[in-house]
């Protein structure tokens, strides 16, 4: 049974914070958001109720334990280890910060306003905290091990997804590469390749297809890819349009090689600023990752 010796707190700015900051006061916010129509109000009743049950979660905390509360700009750096407990308190987005960084830590997910986070992975209630906590120590927890997306390139660049990533541009011109896939080859011309992991599957990914992929749970030890708008021309071709990535099937590995001199990246999650430069000669392969990530379910 693992010893645990310390507990760390995530949290991250409120939106009110943050118009704070922009505005570099609470009376030059609220004078800027009424010439348009809004209210810096509503902001601030969210950020209190965060700010609430945020102190909710650390009354929680066992004592016996000590505590590190960090916002999400220390995630990177933050010397992460064995023997950690990891208490989130946010928007669902920040599973997917912490995830890409921690390593074999138990995450608990804690809604802090179920008015406005939607629960799907911050599903638990400030109260419940202590009693989560009490059975990851006591090794009795129910986890989820939630599989994770990995993109790694043939210059050495290295990225993980826990949703999805984006294979293509950020600006709105269309992507041009080679799709590897089965033992077929292609060049396509498409408005970028889709590649999800199991917790993706509800979210961008199902808007492109028009359903849910059919993983099962986010345990699923495989990925889904789907070429988002794929154009015919006298050059390219679109017969694979789709597909899963499997480890136990050698032959289902997806490889990507850029036919773009500038503007291609790969991105994960939705957030640009992690990505991997994407141009002429890099191919990048795409799998499941070796690291899975300890998501406490109750």
């Amino acid at each position: 049974m693992i010893e645990y010796d310390q507990i760390v707190v995530v949290t991250k700015e409120t939106d009110y914070e943050r118009l704070n900051i922009r505005y570099a006061s609470a009376e030059q916010a609220s004078f800027a958001l009424a010439s348009r129509g809004d209210t810096l109000e509503k902001y601030a009743q969210s950020a209190t109720t965060y700010a609430s049950n945020v102190r909710k979660v650390h009354l929680q905390l066992p004592k016996q334990l000590p505590t590190e509360a960090i916002k999400i700009d220390h995630v990177p750096l933050f010397p992460w280890r064995s023997g950690q407990i990891v208490v989130l308190c946010g928007p669902d987005g920040l599973f997917v910060n912490v995830a890409k960084s921690i390593t074999d830590q138990p995450v608990i997910c804690v809604n802090p306003d179920s008015a406005h986070v939607s629960g799907i992975i911050m599903k638990h209630d400030p109260s419940h905290v202590g009693k989560l906590i009490e059975k990851v120590i006591s090794g009795i927890a129910e986890i989820t091990r939630v599989t994770l997306a990995r993109a790694s390139t043939n210059d050495g660049q290295e990225l993980l997804a826990v949703n999805d990533f984006l294979v293509g541009r950020l600006d709105q011109r269309s992507s041009r590469y080679r799709l590897s896939y089965k033992k077929q080859q292609e060049n396509q011309c498409s408005s970028g390749v889709l590649v999800s992991a199991p917790m993706g599957g509800t979210g961008w990914i199902k808007s492109c297809m028009g359903k849910p992929p059919s993983f099962k749970s986010w345990s699923d030890n495989q990925l889904v890819f789907w070429v988002r708008e794929p154009f015919v021309s006298v050059d390219t071709t679109a017969a694979i349009t789709t597909g899963v990535i499997d480890p136990h099937h050698r032959g289902t590995i997806l490889a990507i090689r850029s036919e773009m001199p500038d503007g291609g990246v790969i991105f994960s999650d939705g957030m640009p600023d992690q990505l991997i430069q994407f141009t002429t000669g890099t191919e990048a392969t795409f799998a499941v990752a070796t690291r899975k990530v300890n998501y406490i379910a109750g």
